[in-house]
């Protein structure tokens, strides 16, 4: 069977007005059991935005870098030829382009399900309703929070991945007209 590498990801807000049957879930592993696994499928879920951030950071880096060195190198603004500019401007959009996705990447996505596992929605309640709605779980409502909550955060993961696959590839792009700028700019 075909992989299809243009897949979407199901990254609809989870449904947890349908909770799944305590016996349903109790077949498989007790409900502690999947807690402590959701727990630790929320951690690692968790631990791909630090990856994105890092691999974003390398982007954000060589981006910057090709830009500042085109702005030292160039000729004064009378001195640029048709030629010149063609290569300046492909080498500029797409450098841009990059620290647009670089940026998308990163920008912050505070919506997503009403849960006790994300800081917005802790941030947002006083301490004595905070306290009482965790005191006020049972272990089934605190599986399916954390099960909506992995669910979120993966969908944030894979849209920064997502424009982290672009900025990568507007940096490709940029790469021959920019090396060709070098050339130009030294020649002139």
């Amino acid at each position: 069977m075909a992989r299809n590498h243009k897949s979407t990801p199901q990254c609809t807000p989870a449904d947890t007005g349908a909770p799944v049957s305590v016996e349903q879930i109790s077949k498989l592993l007790p409900v502690m059991s999947q807690i402590d696994l959701q727990e630790k499928n929320l951690a690692r879920q968790l631990e791909w935005i630090s990856r994105h951030d890092s691999k974003a950071s390398v982007v954000l880096g060589l981006a910057t870098g090709m830009l500042g060195f085109l702005a030292s190198t160039a000729p004064k603004p009378g001195a640029f030829s048709p030629l010149l500019l063609v290569f300046t401007s492909a080498s500029i959009v797409p450098l841009v382009a990059s620290f647009l996705f670089v940026h998308l990447g990163n920008y912050p996505r505070m919506r997503g399900p009403k849960s006790l596992a994300f800081f917005g929605t802790i941030a947002q309640l006083r301490f004595d309703e905070y306290k009482n709605a965790v005191l006020s779980r049972t272990p089934q409502t605190h599986l399916e929070d954390l099960l909506a909550q992995s669910h979120t955060v993966a969908c944030i993961v894979a849209r920064k991945f997502s424009a982290l696959q672009w900025a990568y590839r507007m940096l490709f792009i940029a790469l021959m007209p920019w090396a060709v700028c070098i050339f130009l700019y030294k020649a002139s």
